[in-house]
């Protein structure tokens, strides 16, 4: 069984893929995960005002909080 920390460390990598996800695409279509698994992604990144939802664009779009989370995920969280 994973450690809690490697746990943890699975889920904020898979939180930063999806956002880079939908940050090029809008949305999670075509990302590597069940519908299931992409709608639990959906509701927690909007839970923690990482995404919003454009209605004009009708996609997704990050937050600054999200643009500030794959800046720290992807460049040494510095």
């Amino acid at each position: 069984m994973a450690s809690d920390s490697s746990a943890r460390e699975g889920m904020v990598r898979r939180i930063s893929a999806a956002l880079d996800h939908i940050d090029k695409h809008g949305s999670l279509k075509g990302f590597a995960a069940s519908e299931a698994d992409r709608k639990a992604l959906i509701a927690a990144a909007t839970a923690q005002e990482l995404i919003t939802w454009d209605p004009e664009r009708e996609r997704h779009q990050l937050t600054p909080g999200a643009h500030k989370w794959l800046k720290m995920f992807f460049h040494g969280r510095k």
